[in-house]
């Protein structure tokens, strides 16, 4: 199994907040990303999937032609992504009336959009881009770590 980086960690990570998936090939260290919506079309058994990119179909190639070598990385499901909007807020200084409206957005129906509507028109936009960046860093990490635990009970 070839290992990642710390850069490619941070490259998988900004990829999942995208919207694509990582296809790490373990044997070569390969990295490959594909829209999420796409995933789906690797399941098909045929041969000649139109992907319809040239670029997209290569990697889909790849990733298709190694299958057996080949991990899937996702993004985090919605409820770790609220997980990361809460723990962004409950870090925040206690007196902070921000970290009150936080906690209100997250607690009225639509709270990702509530939220992002906050942060985005805060002095805090960058922090949170930041804390999410490492937060999504560390979900990549548990990741690997569960593939590579998988791998091991396999042997």
């Amino acid at each position: 199994m070839t290992p990642l980086n710390k850069s490619q960690i941070k490259e998988i990570a900004e990829n999942l907040d995208c919207g694509l998936n990582c296809y790490w090939n373990k044997k070569t260290g390969e990295i490959l990303f594909l829209p999420e919506e796409l995933g789906h079309l690797l399941d098909d058994d045929s041969d000649d999937t139109a992907i319809g990119n040239q670029w997209l179909q290569e990697d889909f190639d790849s990733i298709k032609n190694n299958h057996e070598d080949v991990a899937v990385i996702e993004k985090p499901n919605s409820n770790y992504s609220f997980g990361i909007m809460e723990a962004f807020a409950e870090q925040l200084p206690n007196k902070l009336e921000f970290k009150l409206k936080l906690f209100q957005a997250l607690n009225r129906n639509k709270p990702f959009r509530e939220f992002k509507f906050i942060i985005d028109n805060s002095d805090y936009r960058e922090e949170w881009f930041a804390f999410k960046a490492l937060k999504l860093q560390e979900w990549v990490e548990e990741q690997i770590e569960e593939i590579e635990k998988n791998d091991l009970r396999e042997l």
